[in-house]
């Protein structure tokens, strides 16, 4: 759903105890003014952390990636890019996966070593699939682990994006997860008074 500012603002204001929808003045109270640049400058970040720590099932639908792959040479794991604006993994199968993969791990983990092994059973496969967002020279990459050949596409590859505010001053946010962005952006405004 999407949310606009002055309705964010408000339930902010609500949160932190503040009039609420009061009409605003001729002259605009000092500060009823600064919760509104608060909210615009934390609303995007408070509703990032709601969405990262939210279990993959309230994420919604997501958005498409992977438009295009690259494979190892000789080997039968591959990556792609990750969009500017990836935030987290809803969900990313390849067509010979068993199953889809939600939860990608990092380039820092003990596992990610493990899919560098020779050995076949150790690494991810197409019964037991792994994905791990790694940096590369050209941004973020989702590497996936393993199938049983080269010509594999994706058949799934959402990801949600990293809020941020639209043109008309507008955020997106799934409806169920949109008091806890509030919550987290009261507490931010409430520390920077």
């Amino acid at each position: 759903m999407i949310y606009r500012i002055d309705e964010i603002a408000h339930d902010v204001r609500v949160a932190l105890g503040l009039n609420g929808w009061a009409p605003k003045p001729v002259f605009a109270d000092s500060q009823q003014l600064r919760i509104e640049e608060q909210v615009r400058l934390f609303a995007p970040d408070a509703a990032a952390a709601v969405l990262a720590e939210a279990p993959v099932e309230k994420l919604g639908p997501g958005l498409p990636f992977a438009d295009s792959i690259a494979w190892t040479k000789g080997d039968l794991w591959g990556w792609t890019l990750l969009p500017a604006d990836f935030l987290r993994l809803i969900a990313f199968q390849m067509v010979d996966w068993a199953i889809p993969v939600t939860e990608a791990i990092l380039s820092d983990s003990p596992q990610y070593l493990k899919q560098k092994s020779l050995i076949p059973g150790v690494r991810g496969n197409p019964y037991r699939p792994v994905c791990a967002i790694v940096p590369r020279s050209e941004g973020l990459a989702l590497e996936f682990y393993s199938c049983l050949s080269q010509d594999a596409q994706p058949i799934r590859a959402l990801y949600a994006p990293r809020p941020a505010w639209d043109p008309n001053l507008s955020i997106e946010m799934p409806p169920h997860l949109y008091p806890q962005m509030i919550k987290r952006c009261a507490a931010q405004c409430a520390q920077a008074q």
